[in-house]
């Protein structure tokens, strides 16, 4: 009715889609979404730029969530990175950023590209977060505007996922807001097999979190977080055969304070305060002559070893690392329940290295001095189908191609597809989702070279089941 009686209105349209979204029409709550932003200046001649502003920020950041449902990773990133640009102090938009970069991290913490970015963008939402605005819980990934209307309650949010191969993945949060006072205990647990010897991760990690208010405008936040890591070589290598069967790597954060106070002054004024202590021990063992100063694998695995007499120690070499990227993404919405994706990413990755003291007169000089490059394509489909009653499906296929240049000897590229199946049911307002899945159906190996960034695939075969729970 409200959207008859003034159709240029974006509210009506906001509030239909988040009441669709939590109905598990995800079709319906996109376009809604969409119709409520695109109406969004419709309202200058009552709001200011900075309300008018602040109401697109909202829109994007559950906009944002309902694209991820969707299957649309991509799109929800650039989404919750827009609504930040257009309100920075949204607190829902740093959290959705933060869920956007946190699906691109590495979860076994090798490749740390990521991992600023999520943990800004998660203490940033925290920071900002009015006691009550939803939950600290970093497990609890569901954080959109209808939170604003909750009050005092106990929450209790969990995932598990277990692999075929052996692999398990918990995460839990209990969390709870009374009056003026908000927390929430955090715990992950993951344990791999890997595919390799010597392959295994145990992370442990542990946080408690409290945000108390001091005034109507002053609120302080406190986080006290623990880690233990136990592995072996998680490196990427071109060749398994090259990793490590010794290595191993511990790590223990013991804790990690945070001591945080936000105060707002008035509209588009604020002022944030984070102190932070951090403790990191890092305790690596090999076996004797596996770290020499200067090391390179070669194709048959054997190890160069190129001393400088009386100079070992102070040789410098120099590394000189570009990557340039283009990225091409298209959806579409068919119906009420189908939504197709495709997504196309090239990567040219350059490295020169070298030793200005390590003459060609020197043995194994060829080896070190040397400059690589790989070009990788990467070409994603996809299709999605939500069924209003909750049940969902997804097919994904991709497909990967890279050349190597410039290596000694010489690194064949690589050409294949993988195929993934996932089939589920999402229960009434999001309390419980049941997922099963196919990954690498056509048990699909393959050898990729690190020098360009990609997500690291199954080699094998593998059943999936993962379980969420929220009440």
């Amino acid at each position: 009715m409200a959207k008859d009686l003034d159709p240029n209105d974006p509210t009506p349209w906001l509030y239909s889609a988040l009441h669709e979204q939590q109905q598990r029409h995800i079709n319906e709550a996109i376009r809604d979404f969409e119709e409520s932003q695109a109406r969004n200046d419709q309202r200058r001649l009552f709001r200011s730029r900075l309300l008018l502003d602040q109401d697109r920020a909202v829109r994007g950041a559950n906009l944002a969530s309902a694209y991820r449902d969707a299957g649309w990773f991509e799109v929800a990133q650039r989404e919750a990175a827009k609504a930040v640009h257009f309100d920075y102090a949204n607190a829902a938009a740093h959290r959705f950023l933060a869920n956007s970069y946190e699906a691109l991290r590495d979860p076994r913490r090798v490749n740390l590209r990521y991992e600023t970015p999520a943990v800004n963008e998660w203490l940033m939402a925290n920071l900002l977060a009015p006691v009550g605005a939803g939950s600290l819980a970093r497990n609890v990934s569901q954080q959109d505007y209808g939170r604003l209307f909750e009050g005092d309650r106990l929450g209790f949010s969990s995932q598990t996922e277990y692999n075929s191969q052996g692999d398990w993945v918990t995460t839990a949060s209990q969390y709870g807001t009374f009056g003026g006072t908000s927390y929430s205990l955090d715990a992950q647990y993951r344990s791999e097999l890997g595919y390799r010897p010597n392959h295994d991760l145990d992370h442990r990690d542990f946080a408690a979190q409290i945000k108390q208010r001091l005034g109507p405008d002053t609120h302080a936040y406190l986080l006290a977080e623990y880690l233990r890591r136990v592995s072996g070589d998680l490196a990427q290598y071109y060749d398994s055969a090259w990793a490590s069967p010794s290595l191993r790597l511990e790590e223990t954060q013991e804790p990690n304070l945070f001591l945080g106070l936000h105060r707002e002054w008035g509209p588009g004024s604020r002022t944030l305060l984070l102190a932070g202590r951090l403790q990191d021990e890092r305790t690596l063992q090999a076996e004797a002559g596996r770290i020499p100063f200067f090391y390179r694998n070669l194709a048959d695995g054997a190890s160069t070893f190129v001393r400088i007499p009386d100079r070992g120690s102070s040789a410098l070499q120099g590394l000189q690392f570009e990557e340039k990227g283009l990225r091409f993404t298209a959806h579409q919405l068919l119906g009420r329940a189908w939504s197709l994706g495709v997504g196309y990413r090239l990567s040219a990755a350059d490295l020169e290295t070298g030793f200005a003291e390590v003459t060609a007169a020197i043995p194994g000089s060829d080896q070190l001095n040397q400059n690589e490059t790989a070009v990788l394509h990467q070409l994603t489909l996809s299709a999605h189908y939500n069924h209003p009653s909750g049940f969902f499906a997804e097919v994904q296929s991709q497909w990967h191609s890279q050349s190597n240049r410039g290596y000694s000897p010489d690194r064949p590229g690589d050409d294949f597809w993988q195929v993934h199946c996932f089939a589920g049911y999402r229960f009434a307002q999001r309390k419980a989702e049941v997922r099963l899945g196919l990954l690498n159906v056509t048990d699909q190996d393959y050898r990729l070279n690190p020098l360009n960034l990609y997500a690291e695939l199954p080699h094998d075969r593998a059943l999936v089941l993962a379980l969420k729970l929220n009440f």
